[in-house]
């Protein structure tokens, strides 16, 4: 066990703790000296290695397994777990810890299980697999406090500077056991302090203490509402038709209801329900309220995304009692069974996971609910409130740290038992998990870009298996591991293949077909003199679907006006100074941008290499997409979603709710526009290059592709029968034949067996070693020594059949001034390698990437 390396004195904690009697399960606080294994906030080579402390006196009756500290580490105070405690006769030359995280975390033993699963598959130490689990916000509200020592308050001021002085002087003031933060100082003293109370603390008058400031939960909002006031049914009609038609509707409300959801009165109903119910404005009710006909007022209470009354559930197809049936066998058994839901686009896979998120509320456990992007899921959000009012919990980092601390503790405390978000909500503090539910599985979204490089899915079966708890997998294109580990057995496999539709009431849903796709080779289109983007088919179908008031969705994934600027001359093509990539031309703000590091310029039409203008700009971008649209059709409210157009347009829900409100006639966009959202009124989509992610030279091209048009193919004929239109220059690849016939049992027919060929997941797993450099021969060069390292390191402990893969430049080989160069380590299983092989400081190690790109 390593031990730290630098030697720091102790710095006691509040002397009121020193009296608590919470000693360690098996270890006498009264006997030899407790030290504590401890896995500190810093990125060393060897990430398992923890460091060792000794428990001060009056902490032993604190600390424990999974226990958030404070301990010194290179002459500053970091965050650490407790990982384990043992006694020894003797520590010399080791610290102490400084001081207990207050308020006090301690992670249960499920908590730091996890933690120590991911710590192993992650390669990362296990401190930042379990800040994962942490309050939120808890390294943000770190405060730092200083207050004298008893040799402060002895100190002879003739030794002092004036500032020194100053400080002491006001330390004094203060509480023994408080002390003053830095900010507190500055604002009296005035200058940064920083070297002068370094001094201090160097010389032993001054001490410094860590705190986590407490957050405030956020206060309860008060949520509109209007109730009608009954009694008065018999005066004259009102000559304003829509004055007399919210009257009919409140009153209908007041006489049926009898209790109203959260705290509002009887028969009330929130002002957000009333305009999504009626599609009036909220200034109607103004003038009824001032003709007394009507009684405004607010409520306090959480303001929820919907109005929370109770939803019924609707009969199930057969195929979805089928499904749910072995959920709930399953539930019961509590064997932390992992499922794949596999079910076409719109199959009702939502209603699997709403019954099993209730199964697990009546069994009095907790359920969690993982979507790609919290953005892009409200229609599910707004699902599971309003099945479940009053139970729900948001985590994602969109919220305000208090907002997202007070929903944590919602959960800590049990006040919420469901919790959805994006893939942090998977470490919610739940108590007892009865179901996880991971929509969309195999979105890109789940796997993330930053220590720990953890993957959802991996992690959700881990935490299922070990709670005993569901975990259901949903997709209508999963993940070709996940797929293939349903059909060896490793997972249990449910099938939904085909398409509801929704009836009115609470009756069974009928079944509809999924669209029509034709995919369209724009090779004959330009044979035949069609030189423009849009092919004849799609320019007809866009015409129809518009002329009939029906809504089509347009995808490219592509940003920008224009993707390349090129010289006719020379050839030369306009390259970002920072990355090695080419600038995209933006019409809207008539420049040339990097989609890398946001670099910009002027456009130019003279060369920089050749000085002759023949600069153009080619390729076809989303903004380029709009404007051919808005010639097309004139008239059409057309609005693009991507990243470059959300802040003018009011965000995601902006968009997706004028959408729905039928506002938008053809949207225009990237990926977003795939995820999966139930539009009802669209009944056309156009891809208008369906290849734009085909050819490049990764494993997984071709089942992002076969995903990204499937997906968004889905969008169409929810309601009535849609048509979808793909244009390609590779129409006889495979991928985009299974997707035009919605196949994927076709698709993974043709792209196992080349993925078990050439030795790519999930037949062999992958291990990313990513290093970068200013210096492009330093990067290459500790490049060589990493891949010469690997293979000894292989062939030391006997690790045959590990493949490396490079080195070699990454794709994008520079961003934002620094040269990225790559190792790729493939074997049926790397544990045993990288338990071994500690990675030197600069690499960046990616467990089952995403991407070798």
């Amino acid at each position: 066990m390593n031990e730290p390396r630098i030697i720091a004195r102790h710095v006691t904690i509040e002397r009121e703790r020193a009296g608590r009697d919470l000693a360690p399960s098996g270890v006498p606080a009264e006997v030899g000296v407790l030290v504590a294994s401890v896995s500190v906030n810093a990125i060393i080579p060897e990430y398992w290695t923890e460091w060792t402390y000794t428990v001060p006196l009056e902490m032993r009756g604190i600390i424990g397994n999974g226990q958030l500290v404070w301990v010194p580490l290179r002459e500053k105070v970091v965050l650490g777990v407790v990982v384990a405690l043992s006694q020894q006769e003797a520590a010399t030359g080791i610290k102490p810890i400084h001081a207990v995280v207050e308020p006090t975390f301690c992670l249960t033993p499920r908590q730091l299980n996890l933690a120590s699963w991911m710590s192993e598959r992650y390669c990362c130490s296990l401190f930042h697999a379990a800040s994962l689990m942490m309050p939120p916000g808890v390294e943000r509200r770190v405060i730092e406090t200083y207050r004298l020592t008893d040799a402060g308050r002895a100190a002879d001021p003739a030794l002092l500077t004036p500032t020194q002085r100053q400080i002491i002087a006001v330390l004094d003031t203060h509480a023994e056991d408080a002390g003053a933060s830095l900010t507190e100082l500055r604002a009296a003293l005035g200058g940064a302090l920083t070297s002068v109370l370094a001094a201090l603390r160097k010389r032993g008058l001054v001490a410094m203490d860590a705190r986590i400031k407490q957050e405030r939960a956020p206060a309860a909002k008060r949520v509109p509402y209007v109730r009608a006031i009954l009694g008065l049914e018999f005066e004259a009609p009102l000559t304003a038709p829509k004055q007399q038609a919210a009257l009919d509707y409140l009153r209908r409300r007041a006489r049926l209801d009898t209790a109203a959801p959260g705290n509002l009165p009887a028969g009330a109903v929130t002002v957000a329900a009333f305009r999504a119910d009626t599609g009036l404005s909220a200034p109607i009710l103004k003038r009824l309220a001032d003709r007394g006909l009507v009684e405004m007022g607010s409520a306090a209470g959480y303001a929820p995304v919907v109005e929370e009354r109770s939803v019924p559930a609707p009969v199930l197809t057969d195929a979805q009692q089928v499904a749910w049936d072995r959920v709930a066998e399953a539930m019961r058994d509590a064997a932390g069974t992992t499922f794949l839901l596999h079910g076409v686009t719109g199959s009702g896979k939502t209603e699997i996971y709403l019954r099993a998120v209730a199964a697990s509320v009546r069994a009095g456990k907790g359920a969690i609910v993982c979507v790609p992007e919290i953005a892009l899921a409200t229609q599910m959000v707004k699902r599971i409130l309003a099945r479940f009012p009053g139970q729900v919990a948001l985590l994602h980092s969109g919220l305000k740290d208090a907002a997202r601390f007070a929903n944590w503790e919602r959960l800590r405390r049990g006040e919420a038992t469901i919790a959805i978000g994006p893939r942090s909500a998977l470490f919610a503090p739940i108590a007892e998990i009865g179901c996880i539910v991971l929509d969309e599985e195999h979105d890109a979204a789940y796997k993330q870009d930053a220590l720990p490089r953890y993957h959802a899915r991996a992690v959700s079966r881990e935490l299922a298996r070990t709670s005993g708890a569901v975990c259901i997998l949903g997709s209508a294109t999963p993940d070709l591991a996940t797929f293939a580990a349903a059909k060896r057995g490793v997972i249990g496999y449910l099938s939904l293949p085909e398409r509801v539709r929704p009836t009115a009431g609470n009756g069974a849903e009928s079944i509809l077909q999924l669209p029509s796709v034709e995919l369209v080779d724009m090779r004959e289109e330009r044979r035949n003199g069609n030189s423009g983007i849009f092919s004849g088919a799609l320019v007809d179908l866009l015409c129809q679907a518009h002329a009939a008031g029906e809504q089509a969705i347009l995808l490219l994934n592509r940003r920008g006006s224009a993707t390349f600027s090129q010289c006719r001359a020379c050839g030369h093509v306009l390259i970002c100074p920072q990355c090695d990539v080419p600038l995209v031309y933006h019409a809207d703000r008539e420049r040339l941008r990097c989609h890398r590091c946001d670099f910009e310029m002027r456009p130019t039409v003279r060369c920089p290499r050749c000085g002759m203008p023949e600069v153009r700009a080619y390729g076809v971008g989303t903004q380029r997409v709009e404007e051919e649209t808005r010639r097309l059709l004139p008239g059409a409210r057309v609005v693009r979603w991507d990243q470059d157009s959300l802040r003018a347009e009011g965000g995601h829900e902006s968009i997706l709710r004028r959408l729905e409100a039928r506002e938008i006639d053809v949207l225009v966009g990237t990926q977003m526009v795939a995820k999966g959202l139930d539009l009802p009124m669209v009944t056309v989509i156009g891809v208008v290059n369906g290849d734009t992610q085909l050819h490049l030279p990764d494993f997984r091209a071709a089942e992002r592709t076969f995903q990204l048009l499937t997906q968004v193919a889905g969008r169409a004929g929810r309601r009535s029968p849609g048509r979808v239109v793909i244009q390609t220059q590779s129409a006889d690849h495979p991928a985009l034949i299974a997707a035009q016939q919605h196949d994927y049992a076709l698709f993974a027919r043709s792209e196992l067996p080349n993925r078990e060929r050439l030795g790519f997941p999930p037949y062999r797993q992958l291990v990313r070693f990513v290093h970068k450099q200013r210096d492009e021969a330093k990067a290459r060069a500790e490049a060589d020594r990493l891949a010469f390292a690997l293979a000894r390191a292989a062939y030391r402990n006997g690790h045959d059949d590990v493949e490396l893969i490079g080195p070699a430049p990454c794709f994008t080989a520079k961003v934002r001034g620094d040269y990225l160069w790559q190792v790729v380590a493939a074997a049926r299983n790397l544990a045993p390698l990288l338990r071994s092989f500690p990675v030197p400081y600069g690499w960046t190690v990616d467990v089952d990437p995403m991407s070798v790109l």
